[in-house]
């Protein structure tokens, strides 16, 4: 969550015209006022930690990965659509009996 930081510095800096509130001091009383709602979304957030220690790039890793398998195992289903049966194999009847 880079950047939290700057936004609450600025929004803590930011003051009225009277210099008495803050933009803070304003959007905690509007959401308490008009969001009550909102007030739990903090709760909400509790995965984020972990979230934001993956990265990008191990994601888009692991995700190439996936589609290499996807793509091999697509790859053996059509050869094995394409090879003969053997005589005593029972698979398929083994895969019928059990969706029926």
């Amino acid at each position: 969550m880079t950047g939290l930081p700057t936004y609450n510095t600025q929004l803590s800096n930011t003051k009225d015209r009277e210099n008495k509130g803050t933009l803070m001091h304003f959007l905690v009383e509007y959401v308490e006022r008009d969001h009550p709602e909102l007030l739990s979304f903090a709760d909400e957030l509790f995965h984020l930690d972990s979230a934001a220690r993956v990265s990008v790039e191990s994601i888009q890793k692991v995700l190439k990965q996936m589609d290499s398998s996807i793509k091999n195992l697509e790859m053996d289903l059509k050869n094995a659509a394409r090879a003969p049966a053997e005589p005593d194999d029972r698979y398929e009847a083994s895969l019928s009996a059990k969706h029926s």
